[in-house]
């Protein structure tokens, strides 16, 4: 597949700072991308979201919406010569405060120190997945959207740093390393997300129509409550922190450790891809793991299978993912002193065992398995049209809540077996 170069006009002012190169001996290189989509959903008791970052779409929130795969971004790319260049591109979409407001995705300054090694330092995007350099480009990917039960697992898809890339010939084929060191944030719709000393390996491996493609992240995640959108996060978190040092301050209510992490938690991610485009067919398929202290940011496992076939402008496609949840088993309730729903003003313990349960107990799992069918027709140059139904399958009890990847689930949703099924269709287009 060949690659797409988009961004935004930020960055007009970059050669004007490096001795050697003017304006005028600059060159520069505007682009673009964008989707217009809109999405049905049969279930009237949570919202389809096909990013955490997503607050609401089709289902509690309207039968139809089109902020699930509705964007828009531009791109300016500069070369100031002597292997010197820039790029800038903003992208517009649904973001976590229920706005369109631009985010600033790419804004770096690249040398290329030969054909074989370059350095990159200022915001770029972070290669988690095999597609990740097009995420964003809905004209790239076959599908209407890249499979959501694995592009959850970490809907950030940019970072501020530094960037170190090599790639050499081997074995008939190129092989591309890439190792990216910094921090990233994101806002969703009650939190925001920090990550601090991330580091990212990529190894991608392409021979002839083949693409293999390995990843592993690492980073300290904090989570902060974010008070314009949720003004009770604050107040619940801070109730639960203050009981679980009262617990801990108690050796007798045998609580050590809480359920709920928000600072500086252990965070990894893995994956495993490989792609074959040629001869008409189009096969992709990837495999990602997500392990995170505590329980408010799940473990997670993720894997799906896409197969295409090109007949002129058309191209039809199947698609099968899973999401599994793997957290672990909480940690044991805090024991109870006295009364906890007629607490003894001497014997306060109580009612803080009952905050730290209600609050553990919150927690709830996220699985569900999809099937898609759909069908792409490229309309002309840089114009494609796509539509695709799925059906998503999601399990859930009373001993076992799960609401999936969908947001504002109803106690209903979440502790009974759902079938949801989606209608989209979109246009995709660049310029």
């Amino acid at each position: 597949m060949k690659k797409i170069c988009l961004a935004s006009s930020l960055c007009a002012a970059l050669g004007l700072t490096f001795s050697g190169n003017t304006l005028a001996d600059t060159q520069f290189n505007l682009s673009g991308f964008g989707t217009f989509g809109v999405t049905h959903s049969n279930e009237r008791e949570a919202d389809y979201r096909s990013l955490v970052f997503q607050p609401n779409g089709p289902g509690n929130s309207g039968a139809w919406r089109s902020g699930v795969d509705t964007k828009a971004g531009a791109q300016l790319s500069a070369n100031f010569g002597n292997g010197l260049t820039g790029i800038a591109q903003v992208v517009v979409d649904h973001r976590g405060d229920n706005s369109y407001s631009p985010l600033v995705e790419w804004l770096n300054l690249k040398y290329n120190v030969n054909n074989n090694l370059y350095v990159r330092a200022g915001r770029m995007l972070l290669p988690t997945f095999m597609v990740s350099e097009t995420r964003n480009i809905g004209y790239a990917q076959t599908a209407v959207r890249m499979p959501t039960e694995l592009y959850y697992l970490n809907p950030i898809t940019h970072m501020d740093g530094i960037d170190i890339g090599a790639n050499v010939d081997i074995g008939g084929g190129n092989l591309a390393v890439t190792l990216n060191v910094g921090k990233s944030k994101d806002v969703m719709k009650a939190y925001k997300l920090e990550g601090r000393r991330l580091a990212n390996l990529g190894v991608t491996y392409e021979i002839g129509a083949s693409q293999f493609h390995a990843n592993y992240l690492k980073s300290k995640l904090s989570i902060k409550p974010y008070d314009n959108h949720a003004p009770g996060t604050t107040a619940n978190l801070n109730a639960y922190f203050q009981s679980v040092a009262a617990l801990q301050s108690v050796p007798a209510t045998g609580y050590s450790t809480p359920n709920i992490l928000i600072n500086d938690l252990d965070t990894k991610l893995w994956s495993l891809g490989y792609s074959y485009d040629a001869n008409n067919w189009i096969v992709q398929t990837e495999y990602a793991r997500r392990k995170v202290d505590g329980q408010l940011v799940r473990d997670l496992e993720a894997a799906y299978v896409l197969a295409g076939y090109r007949v002129g402008k058309f191209t039809p496609y199947l698609t099968i993912s899973r999401l599994r949840d793997k957290e672990s088993a909480a940690y044991p309730p805090a024991v109870l002193l006295g009364d906890p729903f007629n607490p003894n003003p001497l014997q306060p313990i109580s009612m803080a065992a009952l905050v730290v349960n209600l609050t553990d107990a919150s927690a709830i799992r996220e699985e569900q398995k999809a099937f898609a069918a759909g069908v792409r027709y490229d309309l002309m140059p840089n114009v494609a049209l796509k539509a695709q139904f799925e059906v998503i399958k999601k399990p859930g009890s009373i001993a076992s809540p799960n609401a999936g990847s969908f947001a504002n689930a109803s106690p209903l949703f979440t502790t009974s077996d759902r079938s949801i099924k989606l209608f989209t269709a979109t246009v995709d287009f660049l310029f």
